[in-house]
């Protein structure tokens, strides 16, 4: 494919990337002054917003995936966001997501308080989320 932006689309329909992911795949085929200038186009029409990106990618990791704020800030750093833009979504993702309902439900799952707090711990949530609900041992 020699167009960079036909390129970059084609890459996008598989699934959204981060600018950093979509810079390294077209730098793999194109010169870097094709490479500035496809990030620039995308950038200018919304297609490629690392915000949206991280927001989009920690909601979906936390509601379906159940997946908590450690585990996700990983995968985003792998992928190339930044660690303010992270947090953001973080902070953003959690607040829009009913954790407390959801670790209701899953209490009533666990025989054991301990093995819950494994289990969300190995899920990328921090143990302080425990203490701050209210659940009878």
């Amino acid at each position: 494919m020699s167009d960079p932006l036909k390129y970059a689309s084609l890459l996008m329909r598989y699934r959204p990337r981060s600018e950093r992911e979509m810079r390294e795949r077209l730098s793999r085929k194109f010169s870097e002054e094709e490479v500035e200038r496809t990030i620039e186009t995308l950038k200018e029409k919304g297609i490629l917003d690392d915000e949206r990106f991280a927001l989009m990618m920690a909601k979906n990791e936390l509601e379906v995936k159940f997946h908590g704020p450690r585990m996700i800030k990983s995968k985003l750093i792998k992928l190339g966001v930044s660690e303010d833009v992270i947090e953001r979504a973080l902070e953003k993702a959690m607040r829009d997501f009913d954790v407390r309902s959801k670790m209701e439900e899953l209490r009533k799952k666990f025989e054991d308080f301990r093995k819950l707090r494994e289990y969300l711990y190995r899920r990328g949530f921090d143990p302080e989320i425990l203490e701050n609900e209210s659940f009878d041992e």
